[in-house]
């Protein structure tokens, strides 16, 4: 088992906690009970996707309505600069790492 480096912060604004363990390159953002995990890229970004198997279908112009204005994705991407890929069954958000450690508290 890895050592995880855990930390801990309000991100949001909505009140709602979320924890970015960080391992390396390996990032796991946890949010409502759910884990999305994601890797460092060698453009200082990290990628988070929600998939949904139920038949939904995202498209550019649903995904937030979708997913709900509490959701861990529509939180960070009204805090932080994100691109968002949204089509078919599911939705990638694309975060600047630095961003998303400034915007959680890690860094100063």
């Amino acid at each position: 088992m890895k050592n995880f480096k855990t930390y801990e912060a309000y991100i949001v604004n909505e009140g709602k906690r979320m924890s970015l363990k960080i391992d390396g390159d390996k990032i796991k953002l946890s949010a409502d009970s759910v884990d999305y995990d994601g890797y460092l890229n060698n453009d200082g970004e990290v990628e988070f996707t929600e998939v949904q198997d139920d038949g939904t279908i995202f498209d550019k112009w649903n995904w937030k309505d979708i997913l709900g204005r509490k959701h861990a994705f529509v939180q960070l991407s009204k805090r932080i600069p994100a691109k968002v890929k949204a089509s078919g069954d599911n939705v990638k958000i694309t975060v600047n790492f630095d961003d998303l450690k400034y915007s959680s508290g890690l860094l100063k």
